[in-house]
């Protein structure tokens, strides 16, 4: 099972994760995969339908993403879409 979150278009290079549903653990983050798909990054599933931002830890530091989500799937079921 995996999330796919799709950020607002900003004209930067991440635009999607996917996300393992049960670990929280990034598999994929498109053109930077090498950056946050490494294992480091286990985003905060629990908080993901409660505002348009997408929270995460890595290495111990709690972070956000810059770009607010516009989609959120759970294999394939959309949980949550930007008007």
């Amino acid at each position: 099972m995996a999330y796919h979150i799709k950020f607002e278009d900003q004209g930067q290079d991440l635009t999607h994760l996917v996300v393992n549903a049960e670990t929280g653990v990034i598999e994929d983050a498109g053109l930077l995969t090498w950056m946050f798909g490494d294992g480091s990054c286990v985003v905060e599933t629990g908080e993901l339908t409660e505002d348009r931002m997408v929270r995460y830890q890595q290495y111990g530091t709690r972070k956000t993403f810059k770009y607010p989500m516009i989609r959120l799937e759970l294999d394939g079921e959309l949980l949550a879409e930007a008007a």
